[in-house]
């Protein structure tokens, strides 16, 4: 799927924003999960650039990212992979934006980053889409073999792990079985891609989080939760918890990743915003003033 390519300077670090379909004037802001790729969200994107110009924000720990000086070499050193690192370049981003409407998707970890920023934003977003959002740390959700995984990356050397990275994408094979394939061959697309040095320092302080849900809950912007049933890095119980937490959320249910990341949840959502967003302009249109 073709993009053209922006960058936008943070702290210490330049991310990647690609554009699909720049000549849309509705813009969705799109930040996806920790190493998740634009392969991950194939049939998802086309889907949704119908109707919508698309900002994708690639985060720091991507491999597109790059050090902004010598100060910080994102390849070493730990301190430039935090959550709240992650969370300056979101606001960042997104208070650079000259724009009088934007929607945000934020999918996984990324979700996490975005909702632990959204007090910081000049102006929010008119509405917002949680896809498989996570409130604590996905390290202290997941057993078995994909906890070993997790613990080793957040453990070896990342010299080590180019060796070991083989051994890795073995072990995601393996639980693909009764499990969704899609999530592990994406999985296995990322990790395959992936920076291991960046994921190592990522898996180090990016997973070792927990959203204070006190402010999260004054957030008044209308609010999608798409969740899965059977996910083996998900929960669906965050996505209950958050629903119960904003006031004005509601929650689409799939049953695999590979659903929630399919064309027919990408038709829905737009159909989501476009609902809301007449909705709005009517608002705004019969008080004459704003709505939101």
């Amino acid at each position: 799927m073709k993009s053209l390519v922006k960058k936008i300077r943070n702290k210490n670090i330049v991310n990647v924003i690609r554009v699909f379909n720049p000549e849309k004037s509705r813009l969705i802001v799109f930040f996806p999960g920790w190493l998740s790729t634009e392969i991950t969200w194939r049939y998802f994107l086309p889907e949704l650039s119908k109707n919508f110009r698309i900002e994708y924000f690639e985060s720091r720990e991507k491999p597109s990212a790059q050090p902004s000086n010598i100060g910080c070499h994102t390849e070493y050193h730990i301190e430039c992979q935090t959550f709240s690192a992650h969370g300056d370049d979101a606001a960042n981003y997104l208070n650079s934006l000259n724009e009088e409407e934007y929607y945000v998707i934020a999918a996984s970890v990324g979700a996490s980053v975005f909702l632990s920023i959204i007090e910081r934003l000049h102006q929010r977003p008119k509405g917002q889409v949680l896809i498989s959002p996570s409130i604590s740390s996905p390290l202290l959700k997941v057993s078995g073999p994909l906890s070993i995984l997790l613990s080793t990356l957040q453990r070896s050397p990342s010299g080590l792990l180019y060796f070991l990275r083989p051994v890795f994408i073995a072990i995601i094979k393996r639980l693909a079985a009764n499990k969704d394939a899609y999530q592990v061959t994406a999985a296995i697309n990322s990790l395959a891609a992936a920076n291991l040095s960046r994921v190592t320092a990522s898996a180090r302080q990016l997973l070792n989080f927990e959203l204070d849900l006190a402010p999260i809950s004054e957030v008044n912007v209308p609010t999608l939760i798409v969740t899965t049933t059977l996910d083996s890095a998900h929960h669906s119980q965050d996505a209950q918890t958050l629903n119960a937490c904003l006031p004005n959320s509601s929650i689409l249910s799939f049953s695999t990743f590979a659903h929630a990341r399919s064309s027919v949840c990408a038709q829905k959502i737009s159909n989501w915003i476009n609902d809301m967003a007449d909705v709005l302009s009517f608002l705004e249109s019969a008080l004459g003033e704003k709505a939101l």
